[in-house]
């Protein structure tokens, strides 16, 4: 089954949804972030306050999920379990920090720390070939990142922060979670295979 539903609000354009704006964009998969990320980055907080929005939940997104209530979501998830019931493991890397100045919605500029795995990059194109994809962020806009800061202040932000480094981090992911942005709240996992 390929969730590809149209409600009035969408348009189908080569492809993919377009959607003004995307009024689906509470569920998520994503790559839990390790602790280590979350100590460092919590003290840099007092640095991170110079910015006008700054995460409390960092997050990494592996794909927005097309589901705008708890029905719809539990339909979806269905689907990307069958999914990825034998996908394997793979390794993710930070790769410094960098900047969106001109992100495709939400205040601007957007600072986030870099990702680099090409196992997620695989498992984000799988995921858009079986749901809908999010233009201007998903599909070959997808660039994985874990944001920390947006808005008014955040280039100065971004300064500090190359002045005074991040660590360089590694994992291998063994487990995605299904994210409730409203909630800012895990609301399941998803297990993946050993090699």
């Amino acid at each position: 089954m390929r969730i590809k539903r149209l409600r009035s609000d969408q348009r189908q354009t080569d492809g993919f949804i377009d959607r003004a704006p995307c009024l689906w964009c509470v569920f998520s998969l994503n790559v839990p972030v390790p602790p280590a990320i979350s100590r460092e980055l919590e003290s840099r907080r007092p640095l991170l306050a110079g910015a006008a929005n700054v995460r409390d939940r960092r997050t990494l997104v592996v794909k927005r999920l097309p589901a705008s209530d708890w029905d719809e979501f539990v339909a979806v998830e269905r689907e990307v379990r069958r999914a990825l019931a034998d996908w394997p493991r793979f390794g993710v890397a930070t790769a410094g920090l960098g900047c969106f100045r001109s992100p495709p919605a939400g205040s601007a500029p957007v600072v986030y720390l870099a990702i680099e795995s090409p196992g997620l990059q695989r498992l984000h194109e799988h995921l858009v070939d079986i749901l809908e994809m999010v233009p201007g962020i998903e599909g070959p806009d997808y660039v994985p990142h874990i944001t920390l800061a947006r808005g008014d202040g955040a280039l100065t932000v971004l300064e500090q922060l190359r002045e005074i480094g991040i660590a360089d981090h590694e994992w291998e992911v063994d487990r995605l979670t299904f994210w409730n942005s409203r909630r800012q709240a895990s609301i399941g996992d998803l297990h993946l295979q050993d090699p």
